[in-house]
């Protein structure tokens, strides 16, 4: 069986216990990581502006961190195919027959469209500091099955500026250079890409309920505390009778709640007690700017 091989250390060694294969192995679901790309129109961009040696880390570094994260999850197999394939993203037909995927397969594709790398000034007190600002736009889609169906996409528009320690003694051009904010923004916007693939294949449930606490599936990494997630009822299938095809719309939103304790695998959060939470219940982690939107 081949191995994925990766670039950078970390990732190869997340991946060298594990060798992965063109077909799924075991009752995981199959994942295939393709490589992140730009638009046309941001690729011509990126040239104009001599950015080319920077994009092509960032889309490296992207790649690292999504891959690492899935692999780490221990809920997918990961399968290998070529990198030529996200060409393929807008021509369905010739996709599903490329990828290969078995029924329980997925896909997952990130699409770049708008890079923004700024100066910006921040006054704290009587006290003014030159700052940096990057700001990273994309598409990210998953498709599924033999066919490769589009299953979900979301737009992301992830930002990284040089004061998020909140330590504005340290705005320095130094603190500012793309060796400390370029990684912080790949792996924000992979962190985010890897939720929007789990929240798709392996929903958030809500596994037990004592009172006004709930517990969900999902633990460090996923959830912190004091963020307010939504909870629904259980997803269901429904036929569309424009186009006669099933798709899967969640349940009818219950309530919210605000997670009150983070443990590995499982986080606790605290409603108002004001509303019944139902056998079966899904719960989404409400955005924030800067961060996903579907």
């Amino acid at each position: 069986m081949k191995k994925i091989l990766l670039p950078s250390a970390i990732a190869a060694l997340a991946l060298a216990a594990s060798a992965q294969n063109n077909e799924t192995t075991t009752d995981q679901p199959g994942v295939v990581v393709m490589k992140a790309f730009t638009t046309e129109a941001l690729a011509k961009d990126i040239a104009a502006r001599g950015m080319k040696t920077t994009m092509d880390k960032l889309t490296e570094a992207l790649d690292n961190h999504l891959s690492a994260a899935i692999v780490s999850s221990d809920k997918f197999t990961v399968l290998q195919r070529g990198p030529e394939l996200n060409k393929l993203l807008d021509e369905p037909t010739k996709l599903g027959d490329a990828l290969r995927l078995a029924e329980n397969d997925f896909g997952i594709f990130i699409k770049l469209d708008h890079y923004l790398d700024k100066s910006v000034k921040r006054t704290v007190g009587a006290r003014v500091f030159e700052g940096r600002l990057l700001q990273l736009n994309g598409q990210v889609t998953v498709v599924g099955g033999a066919s490769a169906k589009v299953l979900a996409m979301s737009n992301l528009e992830i930002t990284s500026g040089d004061d998020e320690d909140g330590d504005v003694d340290n705005l320095t051009q130094e603190n500012a250079s793309l060796e400390i904010l370029l990684p912080r923004i790949t792996r924000k916007f992979a962190n985010e890409s890897y939720e929007f693939l789990m929240d798709k294949v392996f929903p958030m449930l809500v596994i037990d309920v004592d009172g006004s606490v709930i517990t969900v599936d999902r633990g460090t990494g996923f959830l912190k505390k004091g963020e307010k997630i939504e909870i629904y009822g259980p997803s269901r299938t429904v036929v569309n009778p424009r186009t006669n095809k099933e798709m899967e719309i969640k349940g009818k939103l219950v309530g919210t709640a605000t997670v009150s304790s983070v443990e590995s695998d499982y986080s606790q959060a605290k409603t108002d007690g004001k509303f019944d939470v139902p056998e079966f219940a899904e719960a989404r982690k409400i955005k924030t700017k800067g961060s996903a939107g579907e």
